[in-house]
């Protein structure tokens, strides 16, 4: 057996920095990607029986290209000697493009069958959109201290598929396949602590949490005529969502 594949990447990033004056600072980069595999592969495989001798050979082609854009920004606010304000947004697209075939030849007590399987547009999908936000207050009171962060994020994976397969045996299957996998996630951390002295302080926190997932699969089958009919035993959709609450009580010792 052997296996065959070419590879080309392509790739650019830009990154950027700035002082938006004396109080706030700006950076942040983008990066894109290209990839673009092509695969061919065969293989034999011979087993040897007492009254049998079973040989299989399988040939196969994949083309693959893939896009990724990632960004990524932060700004920080230095608002005065007390205030502190951070906000980082965050975006990612990622693409591919599958195409691939495979056939094979199936030969047993002098009987031969064959089969073709064809992938004839696989395509997915894979959005993330976030932000962060980092709010920090210091007061006057030497190690006195509260901080907030939020951060809410967003992504989907969505795939759609084309399958065909068919042997000898009159045997035909043709499926297209639609999936859509989403989540959102919230969360919030609050943090305040106060010095009991040089050496000890209690903090108090709070987290939230919470994610919605939606997952949906559309299942159709289409005959050897074309028409296109609902699969619903091979077909779902989940609608669903977690939701954490955490109080915490830290105490800290700070001594060389």
């Amino acid at each position: 057996n052997g296996s065959d594949g070419i590879t080309n990447l392509n790739s650019i990033g830009l990154n950027y920095r700035d002082e938006w004056g004396k109080k706030i600072t700006s950076y942040g980069s983008y990066s894109y990607a290209n990839r673009n595999n092509e695969t061919i592969s065969n293989s034999v495989q011979q087993n040897n029986y007492e009254n049998d001798l079973i040989l299989n050979t399988q040939n196969g082609a994949s083309n693959m290209v893939a896009d990724n854009h990632k960004f990524t920004w932060n700004l920080e606010y230095k608002i005065d000697t007390l205030n502190y304000l951070k906000i980082s947004p965050t975006f990612s697209y990622n693409q591919s493009k599958i195409k691939a075939s495979t056939s094979g030849v199936l030969q047993s007590n002098g009987t031969q069958s064959s089969s073709i399987s064809r992938n004839e547009d696989s395509k997915s999908y894979n959005p993330t959109v976030g932000v962060n936000l980092l709010f920090n207050h210091r007061f006057k009171k030497n190690g006195r201290n509260f901080s907030l962060a939020l951060s809410t994020n967003y992504s989907d994976n969505s795939q759609n598929q084309d399958i065909t397969t068919q042997n000898t045996s009159a045997s035909y299957q043709h499926q297209l396949q639609d999936v859509t996998n989403e989540n959102v996630n919230y969360n919030a951390n609050l943090s305040y602590l106060e010095p009991l002295n040089s050496t000890v302080s209690l903090e108090l926190n709070y987290i939230h949490n919470q994610t919605n997932y939606y997952n949906k699969r559309t299942t159709s089958d289409v005959d050897i005529l074309g028409s296109v009919a609902p699969n619903e035993l091979l077909s779902n959709h989940y609608d669903y969502s977690f939701i954490t609450d955490r109080i915490g009580l830290n105490y800290r010792v700070n001594k060389k």
